[in-house]
Parts: structure tokens; C-alpha cells; sequence
């Protein structure tokens, strides 16, 4: 068996593990890492041949407005029209790059143009049989490596999350449906099953979803929560948190500095002074003061929500939409178009019976100040859209999520947890996205606006719930999925003890049995390029 060439996305103590083990034994040869921290710079040289690509300087290189040399003959019509559907995707993308909020269109497309002409150039000389990815693409480089291994016929290898004990469904695209999903369901249609079929693990959490908010709610929300307001962790921290505070206070202080001497110096000597010394300060003092308004709108952000918002009265008709947080793979790339959110809210305002509302209720950890970057997707205008919707009004956080799920005629989200928790308590849902239970009963995937009509019409109507079609497709998701821990915390949330020589053997089998062994899956040829 020929070695396979691969190119790795997402280096964790697993990966690290399982593939130099299949490279000792000469199965595969790593030949590229997307290395996103210098950290991990020194591990991989246990991998000799593997070129490691610094993502950060790539982005710092294409905001620029540069273009590689060695890549510049890439950027084609062809090439650009090959993945044309990429290219609004990752566009958006880029929203989480943009600290400041203040990254142009024109900067964006530079960025772009670069990525794509690097990538292509690398693909086009390292030959890879196979890109690996952990995760779904989402962090704007890795993304368009993935649009241009779909055009060239590079294999995908990836892993697509669920909300289920921590099962992975593995495959070669994000996007529904996954084929090895589709096989399992098509396998348990009709079967007469229980319960009693599903591990008990995963079975009283799917039951915990049935109880209390409290018990029912996602694990790494409640580690988020903690995190924040956990009285204990802030009272061991108030040494490091005023430390934190001055060290952010004089920085500040030295940024406003900064813009103010370079605001007096184009003033007053800019005539003066060459364009090539004065064009890269400007642009540093308009970051600066460009991330200053950021945060004082982002401050004012909760105050705005809440004097839109109302207090959800359950006994009217509604339609309950949780906003995804953002920016994130659960909308960019999973979300596709509505991965701006007001798009879905739109179709559905348009849908809605006339005696009907669509409650919209913000993301909780959106607009958390510690450690979130949610600020980056949210503004005033963000919510004052949604508020002039007909039909559509912001809610306040002040009744349980459950009760609103409950008193629902439907849920609806782009790719939410909340699609899932409605499903299991027996309230069908509207999905707007990718989202992993797609494939769940009393779910509908909406598209545009005749299939929201559809959906609504069908929703209106007395919707019946067969507790063995849920059963069923938790089955199918346990039958088609693995479930890996890769790293302690994924363990812990599913009541785990986490063994890095054990996941990385149950990683090796997969990797073997699912890409190197599977004929299927590696046979097209690359598409050749010019």
C-alpha cells in the first residue's frame, strides 16, 4: 500500500499520537500542518517532512494586500468560478478575524484572493491525497482549502459533532445529508425498537433534556455560566483581575496616546512626511480607534436589547427562535446564507398565520464580557431589524427555556441546541441550516420562502409524535458515529475518563479502516491543473 500524503488541520494530542504512529509504520506521510500557534511548532518535528503553514502570517499577508508570487498565476476565472460558492461564505467568514470592526469589503477580497492563490499553489506542488480536518472548516483559511480539495478531487477527511454522548459522525463534508448517517437510518427504518437499545449513559442524557432546564441543559453551557459568574473562581481571581484591569487600563491609555501623536503629526507635518511612513500609522490609529467605538457600542448592546424586548406571553401562538451565537461554525459555514440570522426571521415573518408571533430570544453567552468576542456579530442596528419585522418581537430572558419550547407551535434556529431539546420534548422544529439533526422527525429544513410556507402549513396542522422514530435516529446517529475524546474536557461533559493512548488508537482504526483501506473513498484522480 502506497503511503497516503496528508494534510493536516487541527493538531491535538490524539492526532499527534495516532499519526505518527501510522507514519513510523509507513501508512501515511503528514507533508503540511496549518499551524494556527508557535506552540506547536516543536511537537511536529517528530514529523520531518511536514511543511508547517503559518495561518496568521496569511492573513496579516492578504489584509495587506499582497499576493504570493508562487501563486499568482492560480488566480484564475477558472479557478475563482470552480469555488464561487465558497467565496460568500468565507467572506462573511472573516467576521471573526475583524476584532476591530473595521476590516473593508476590499481588504476582505484581498485576503481571499491570497488564500486562494496560496492554496492552490501548495495543493498544485505538495500533491496531498488527503486533507484532515477535527472540525468542521470555519476559521476562514482552512475553509477555502476545503472548497479548493472539493474542486481538485483531494480526499476530505473530517469529523461532524452531534449532541449525542459526544458521537462524531465522520466523513468527507459538512454538508447534509452525511452518507454514512443515511446508510444507518435507511437500516433502522421500520425496526420496532425501545429504549433499552441505546446505552444508558446516553439515554438518561437524552432523558435529562425531559426534565429541568437546569438538568437538561448542554454541559459546556453550564461550564460557560460557571466561568462567568462562579462567586469562588471570582474571589481566588480579584489579584489577577486588578492586575488584568491596570495592565488593560494603561494599554488603553498608550493606545490613545498613540492615535492622538498620530493625528498631530499628519496635522501638522503630514505634507511632509513620506506616504509610505505615514499610510501604516493611520491605518494602526484607525484600528485603534475603530475597536474603541466597537466596545463602547457593545456596552450599551444589553441596554438596547432589553428596551426592545418583552416579556414572552405563552398562551399566544408562537413561533420560538433562539439565536445561534455568533460568529461560530454553527452559522458560518453551517448557517450558509443565514448565517445572517434576520434572513430566516424575514422568511418567517412572511410566513406567519395571522394570529401567530415569532419570539426571538438572544443567544445567553452572546454578550458576555469575558473571554466572548460575541460583540464582533451584534450591534444596535442588529436588533432594531429584528424589532421593525412584522409579527416579530425580542423577548427577555426572564421565562425558563423549556416552558418556551413547550408552549411553542414550533422551534426554530439556524443549527441550534434548541432544534434538538425541542425535538425531544415532542415540539417539531424549523432549521435553517446544517444543523447534525436535520435528519431527526418533525424537523424541516427551510431553504426559501415557499418551504417556509410549507413548513408552517404542515407545523399548523395536529403534528403527531412517534417516540420510536426519535429512538430510531439516535440508534442510527450511535450505529454511523465514534465517539473520540479529544481533549479532558470532552471527556468530562460526557462522564469520561479521558485516555490519550486509547483515543488515539480508537482514531488510528477509524483513519485506517475509513480512509487508507477504503478504495471508494481514494479513488478519483486530483484534477490536473495548468
Amino acid at each position: 500500500m502506497n503511503k497516503k500524503r496528508i494534510i493536516v488541520n487541527g493538531f491535538g494530542s490524539i492526532e499527534m499520537v495516532a499519526f505518527h504512529a501510522m507514519e513510523q509504520l509507513g501508512e501515511i506521510e503528514v507533508i503540511c500542518h496549518l499551524s494556527w500557534s508557535k506552540n506547536l511548532d516543536d511537537s511536529l518535528k517528530k514529523f520531518p517532512n511536514c511543511k508547517i503553514d503559518d495561518q496568521w502570517a496569511h492573513i496579516k499577508n492578504g489584509l495587506a494586500r499582497e499576493l504570493p508570487v508562487e501563486g499568482a498565476k492560480y488566480l484564475t476565472p477558472d479557478n475563482l468560478s470552480a469555488i464561487a460558492w465558497a467565496e460568500p461564505i468565507a467572506i462573511d467568514m472573516m467576521a471573526r478575524l475583524d476584532s476591530s470592526k473595521s476590516t473593508t469589503y476590499e481588504e476582505r477580497r484581498n485576503l481571499y484572493n491570497y488564500l486562494v492563490s496560496h492554496w492552490f499553489h501548495l495543493v498544485d506542488t505538495l500533491r496531498p491525497d488527503v486533507f484532515y480536518t477535527r472540525e468542521v472548516p470555519h476559521e476562514v483559511s482552512d475553509f477555502i482549502l476545503f472548497a479548493i480539495c472539493k474542486y481538485l478531487n483531494v480526499k476530505i477527511a473530517l469529523f461532524n459533532g452531534t449532541g449525542i454522548g459526544g458521537n462524531r459522525v465522520f466523513g468527507s463534508d459538512y454538508r447534509q445529508p452525511w452518507t454514512l448517517l443515511q446508510s444507518q437510518l435507511l437500516g433502522n427504518d421500520g425496526v420496532n425498537l425501545t429504549w433499552d437499545v441505546i446505552p444508558e449513559l446516553i439515554r438518561n442524557s437524552i432523558h435529562r433534556v425531559r426534565e429541568s432546564y437546569d438538568q437538561g441543559a448542554p454541559a459546556y453551557f453550564k461550564e460557560g455560566i460557571v466561568s462567568q459568574f462562579n462567586p469562588k473562581k471570582y474571589i481566588l481571581s480579584t489579584l489577577a483581575l486588578w492586575i488584568f484591569t491596570i495592565r488593560a487600563m494603561l494599554k488603553r491609555y498608550a493606545k490613545r496616546a498613540f492615535v492622538f501623536f498620530v493625528a498631530t503629526a499628519n496635522l501638522f507635518f503630514g505634507d511632509l512626511l513620506s506616504f509610505r511612513i505615514t499610510e501604516p500609522l493611520l491605518k494602526r490609529a484607525m484600528k485603534i480607534a475603530a475597536s474603541d467605538l466597537a466596545q463602547v457600542e457593545f456596552n450599551s448592546l444589553n441596554k438596547v436589547c432589553n428596551e426592545l424586548a418583552v416579556t414572552a406571553n405563552t398562551s399566544q401562538k408562537y413561533i420560538y427562535f433562539c439565536l445561534n451565537y455568533q460568529p461560530e461554525l454553527t452559522t458560518s459555514p453551517l448557517g450558509g446564507i443565514f448565517s445572517d440570522q434576520i434572513l430566516a426571521l424575514t422568511l418567517l415573518s412572511n410566513s406567519l398565520p395571522d394570529d401567530w408571533l415569532v419570539y426571538v430570544k438572544e443567544h445567553p453567552g452572546q454578550l458576555f464580557k469575558k473571554n466572548y468576542y460575541g460583540y464582533i456579530a451584534r450591534s444596535r442596528a442588529f436588533y432594531k431589524r429584528i424589532a421593525s419585522l412584522p409579527g416579530v418581537q425580542l423577548i427577555l430572558g426572564d421565562v425558563d427555556q423549556f416552558t418556551l419550547i413547550d408552549k411553542a407551535q414550533c422551534v426554530a434556529t439556524i443549527t441550534g441546541t434548541s432544534g434538538w431539546e425541542a425535538i425531544v420534548r415532542g415540539t417539531p422544529a424549523i432549521i435553517f441550516g446544517d444543523a447534525w439533526y436535520q435528519s431527526a422527525p418533525n424537523v424541516f429544513r427551510v431553504g426559501n420562502q415557499m418551504e417556509c410556507d410549507s413548513a408552517i402549513e404542515k407545523i399548523s396542522a395536529p403534528m403527531q409524535f412517534e417516540e420510536v422514530n426519535l429512538i430510531r435516529f439516535v440508534k442510527s446517529i450511535l450505529d454511523a458515529g465514534v465517539i473520540i475524546d479529544f481533549g479532558p474536557h470532552e471527556a468530562r461533559w460526557g462522564g469520561r475518563e479521558f485516555d490519550v493512548g486509547k483515543n488515539a488508537q480508537l482514531f488510528c482504526e477509524l483513519f485506517r479502516s475509513k480512509v487508507l483501506n477504503d478504495r471508494e473513498f481514494l479513488s478519483p484522480e486530483m484534477v490536473p491543473l495548468a
